[in-house]
C-alpha cells in the first residue's frame, strides 16, 4: 500500500460524537424511550454506473447509523425508474416513506402545496442547526432563494457542488492531438474544425482504419449544449432560456443563432466529425469508446479528464497519466468564448413525506448526512484504516498500483451518495490527479455565472409548464435531432419557431420572465 495525499484537516472533527441521544429526544409518533428510531428513506441506485446504492451491509452506512442512532430501512429504485415509481405513489399518496429523494420528481413546491410532503422552515430553525449556519453565509445566499418556494416555505434540502470542479468544457485527446501534429489548444472554429477533421482522416489510434469518431458528447443529446457557448447560448448546465442585457429573458431555441449552430452542427454531422449515435449513447457506450482508443473531443464534465484517461489503452489504473486533458472555449463566429458555471442546487433534495412519524429525527438526519463533518468525512474519505489514514493530525488516502484511492472508496459506499450532500474543495483535491486539477484551474478564467437562475415557480406558473412545456420540448428535441442529421433542412427554420408558437413558447417564456424578475427581487439585485 502507499498512501498517495494528505492535508491537515483543520476545523473537521476527527473524533466521533455520540449524536444518537440528541436524535433520540424529543420523538414522537412510533418509538418509545430505549429503541432505536427507524426512518424508511426512498431514493434512487445513484447516477453513476459505478456508484454502490445505498446498503446498510456497506461500512459508510453502517457508520452513519452508528453515529446517528437512526436505522434506515432504504428503499433503492432504479434511477431510470424511479420519477415513474415515485411519481405515481405520490399521486396516490400511499405507500410514502419517511424522507424522500424529490430528485426528477417535478414541481417540489407543488407537492408541498398538495400536502404530501411538508414545510420544512420551523424544522430547519430548530432541528437543523448545520444547514441554519451554511444558509446563512452570504455565498449561499442564491442556494436558499432556489430552495425557498414562492409561498415563503422551503419543501426540501439538496445537494451542493463545487461550480469550479462541475461545469462542462472540452477534452481533448492529448495523444491524438500529437498524433496529427497540433501543439496548441484549437481556441477558434476554424482550429476546432480542422482538428476533428485531422482525427477523421489521419488515423490518430493508429491501427490503419477509419473508426476514429472525432466529437462524442459524453452520455448523449444533452452533452452537446457546450458547444452552442460559441454562439453566445449559456446552454451547457441551465435552462434553454436567458436574459439579455436589458433583462428581457429569451428561449434560446426561437433566437436567430439557433439555426447557425444547428448548421454548423449538421455540417459536423454530414461530414463524420460528430458521433452518428450522439442522441442515444449512454456513459457505458461512452467508456467502450473510450476504452477502443476510437474517442476524440469528448464533450463533458471538465474533471472527467482523470475519470476517462483511466480507461484509455494508454492510461493508468491510477489516473496518473493524462490522456484526456481540457481545452479553453472556442470562440464562435460572433466573439463569444466562454464556459458556463454550474451555479445551482445539485439536486437530490431530501423531503419528508406527510406520513413521517417523526420530523424531527428525519429533519435531524438530513442535517447530519448533509452537512456535518463526521458525515462529510465519511462520503468523501470513507473508512479511518481502509481508505484513509491519520498521521500527525492530517489525512493520508491510501491508495495501491490496483485501486486508486477514489475506487477504495467506492468500494466501501463513499463517494456521490444518491440523497442530499454537500462536497469540500479539500476531499475533492484529493479525488483527481495533480495534473487534472492544474489543467481544470488553468481555464477557470473563461468560466461565468448565467443570466437566468434556477427558482422555483409558483403554483399558476407551474400549471402553465405543465400545460405546454412538454408538447413544446417534444417538438424542439424532435427537430433539433431533424436538423442535425439533415432529415429536414435549415430553410423551414421559420416553420419550425412558427411551431414552437403555436405550441405556447409565448406563454412559456413570459413565465421564465416572471420567474427571472421575482429573483431579482429576491436577491436585491
Amino acid at each position: 500500500m502507499k498512501c498517495s495525499k494528505t492535508f491537515f484537516l483543520g476545523v473537521v472533527l476527527l473524533v466521533a460524537v455520540a449524536v444518537s441521544g440528541a436524535f433520540a429526544s424529543g420523538q414522537s409518533g412510533g418509538t418509545s424511550a430505549g429503541e432505536i428510531p427507524t426512518l424508511h428513506v426512498a431514493t434512487h441506485t445513484g447516477w453513476a454506473a459505478l456508484l454502490k446504492p445505498a446498503n446498510n451491509d456497506l461500512p459508510v452506512y453502517q457508520e452513519l447509523e452508528r453515529l446517528t442512532g437512526v436505522h434506515i430501512e432504504w428503499d433503492n429504485i432504479q434511477v431510470g425508474n424511479y420519477q415513474e415509481v415515485m411519481r405515481a405513489r405520490l399521486a396516490a399518496g400511499m405507500d410514502l416513506p419517511d424522507v424522500i429523494n424529490m430528485s426528477t420528481l417535478g414541481d417540489i413546491s407543488q407537492y408541498g402545496r398538495d400536502g404530501l410532503i411538508l414545510p420544512l422552515n420551523d424544522l430547519i430553525e430548530k432541528h437543523a442547526t448545520n444547514i441554519k449556519a451554511w444558509f446563512a453565509k452570504p455565498e449561499n445566499e442564491i442556494y436558499k432563494i432556489q430552495a425557498t418556494s414562492p409561498d415563503g416555505n422551503i419543501y426540501g434540502v439538496g445537494n451542493y457542488v463545487l461550480p469550479h470542479y462541475l461545469s462542462q468544457g472540452f477534452l481533448w485527446p492529448k495523444p491524438w492531438l500529437e498524433a496529427v501534429g497540433i501543439e496548441d489548444m484549437p481556441e477558434t472554429q476554424a482550429e476546432l474544425v480542422a482538428a476533428l477533421r485531422a482525427f477523421r482522416d489521419e488515423d490518430p489510434n493508429g491501427n490503419g482504419k477509419a473508426d476514429e469518431i472525432p466529437l462524442i458528447p459524453a452520455a448523449g443529446r444533452s452533452y452537446l449544449r457546450v458547444m452552442a457557448n460559441m454562439y453566445g447560448f449559456e446552454y451547457s448546465i441551465m435552462l434553454e432560456f436567458q436574459a439579455d442585457d436589458d433583462g428581457n429573458v429569451f428561449w434560446i431555441f426561437r433566437d436567430p443563432r439557433m439555426k447557425e449552430y444547428l448548421a454548423f452542427m449538421n455540417m459536423l454531422y454530414s461530414e463524420g466529425l460528430l458521433d452518428k449515435a450522439y442522441s442515444t449513447d449512454s456513459w457505458t457506450e461512452t467508456a467502450e469508446k473510450i476504452g477502443n482508443d476510437v474517442a476524440g473531443l469528448i464533450t463533458c464534465w471538465t474533471t472527467f479528464t482523470g475519470n476517462y484517461s483511466k480507461l484509455h489503452p494508454k492510461g493508468t489504473p491510477d489516473g496518473e497519466t493524462p490522456i484526456f486533458v481540457n481545452g479553453p472555449p472556442v470562440e464562435g463566429p460572433y466573439g463569444d468564448k466562454f464556459f458556463i458555471k454550474r451555479e445551482r442546487s445539485g439536486g437530490d433534495e431530501m423531503a419528508i413525506t406527510k406520513d413521517c412519524e417523526i420530523p424531527d429525527v428525519a429533519m435531524k438526519w438530513i442535517d447530519f448526512i448533509r452537512n456535518s463533518d463526521e458525515a462529510l468525512m465519511l462520503q468523501n474519505f470513507g473508512i479511518e484504516g481502509q481508505t484513509y489514514n491519520m498521521v500527525n493530525g492530517e489525512v493520508q488516502t491510501v491508495s495501491t498500483p490496483d485501486l486508486a484511492f477514489n475506487d477504495a472508496l467506492l468500494e466501501v459506499g463513499g463517494s456521490q451518495p444518491p440523497y442530499a450532500h454537500l462536497q469540500w474543495d479539500e476531499a475533492w483535491d484529493f479525488r483527481f490527479p495533480k495534473w487534472a486539477l492544474v489543467n481544470n484551474d488553468a481555464y477557470q478564467k473563461y468560466y461565468k455565472s448565467p443570466s437566468f437562475p434556477q427558482i422555483p415557480a409558483t403554483k399558476d406558473e407551474t400549471d402553465t409548464l405543465n400545460r405546454l412545456w412538454n408538447d413544446l420540448n417534444t417538438y424542439k428535441l424532435e427537430w433539433f435531432d431533424k436538423f442535425v442529421t439533415g432529415q429536414e433542412s435549415l430553410e423551414k427554420w421559420d416553420e419550425f419557431v412558427a411551431a414552437l408558437g403555436k405550441l405556447g413558447a409565448d406563454e412559456v417564456v413570459a413565465v421564465r420572465q416572471q420567474q427571472y424578475e421575482r429573483f431579482l427581487r429576491q436577491s436585491g439585485k
